[in-house]
């Protein structure tokens, strides 16, 4: 059906129909939905053409909406999109339900009144009853928590890109982001709409339309191989002449491929001295954190081809006691005993040999 023909629909969807209007299409139609969202830029891939979104970036929301379509299959188990989807509703309804809260769900691709390029499809709208009436209820589950602070309030950047975006399609007065962390930890966060920050979401947005429009694609990124691989899907045989500038790429990439394998070694060398500083303890504890690492472990699955037996000529090395995370300094977590009769045990350290063991 027409859009027009689903005008009148808008208010059964969504609260926001004074500034959103109901696209037709809902989300469980997944291929309907992804052909409505190739003519809008999304909340989602908003973030991807600022420049911010970790796992995308403008190109390819440029091929999403100029190439030809392919087979998009909703991703399966092995997938952390899956799973999302799969947790969002119930959690989000679980927390609404738990706090008194009324709930509706989302899944309507909604377009802006204001600016007719723009959508959202919102997770889940919640009136908690305080005044305020209807607000965005969006959520996510993740394991990475860097970013995420209810203290203060504050959210990955791709995130609150996507936030202000919802605001700015659905005119809603605020959104309240549920996050769940590491499958356990809740964080909420409120957001309010910024008319600064959308007045640049808005010009970028405009831009990329534009760009889309004339068919003039973004710089890649490092991000891009799979979406040049669908722009350009064939090989003709054919030689095309490069331009200048390829030269000075070919030499920056000659110059990263030896610093890379200069770094790789290095990185290597360094992991190793940690290594030998650990010895035969399990953990190795920094007198101070660095970057929010305070201790090295030495993976047992890099020791596992060999077995530890009686002294021998050729290999001496000292099991010692280490301190292990959370007790007390001093104590000892590892005691070793000494071997009797032997002549080589100093301070209470047991003189050992490593055996390679045969596969």
């Amino acid at each position: 059906m027409s859009v027009d023909a689903h005008a009148d629909l808008t208010p059964t969807v969504t609260a926001f129909a004074e500034h959103a209007r109901w696209s037709g299409v809902l989300s469980s139609d997944r291929e309907a939905w992804l052909a409505a969202r190739r003519k809008l830029l999304t909340a989602s891939e908003s973030s991807s053409i600022m420049g911010e979104n970790p796992y995308s970036d403008a190109l390819s929301v440029f091929v999403d909406k100029t190439a030809g379509r392919i087979s998009a299959p909703e991703p399966g188990p092995e997938s952390p999109i899956w799973w999302g989807n799969l947790l969002e509703q119930p959690i989000l309804s679980g927390i609404a339900k738990y706090n008194g809260w009324s709930y509706r769900p989302g899944g309507a691709l909604l377009i802006s009144r204001h600016f007719d390029f723009l959508g959202a499809t919102l997770d889940a709208e919640i009136d908690r009853d305080d005044g305020v009436g209807p607000i965005i209820f969006e959520g996510k589950t993740t394991t990475i928590t860097k970013d995420w602070d209810e203290n203060a309030q504050t959210l990955p950047m791709h995130v609150l890109i996507q936030v202000q975006h919802q605001l700015m399609v659905s005119g809603a007065p605020k959104a309240l982001v549920f996050a769940l962390l590491q499958g356990s930890r809740p964080c909420q966060i409120e957001v309010f709409p910024s008319p600064d920050f959308q007045a640049i979401l808005i010009s970028r947005a405009q831009e990329f339309m534009d760009r889309v429009a004339r068919l003039d694609a973004p710089s890649p990124t490092h991000m891009s191989a799979p979406s040049l691989e669908r722009m350009f899907p064939l090989s003709d045989g054919s030689i095309v002449k490069l331009p200048d500038l390829a030269i000075d790429w070919t030499a920056e990439l000659a110059k990263i491929a030896g610093d890379v394998k200069d770094l790789l070694k290095r990185k290597e060398e360094l992991r190793n001295m940690i290594r030998k500083a650990i010895g035969n303890a399990t953990f190795g504890e920094l007198s101070e954190p660095v970057n929010g690492k305070q201790y090295w472990r030495w993976l047992e699955s890099r020791r596992e081809g060999y077995t530890v037996e009686p002294r021998d000529e050729w290999s001496l090395l000292s099991l010692k006691g280490a301190t292990m995370p959370g007790e007390k300094a001093g104590v000892q977590s590892v005691r070793i005993s000494e071997t009797a009769g032997s002549d080589d045990l100093e301070d209470g350290q047991q003189v050992v040999r490593l055996k390679k063991r045969r596969r």
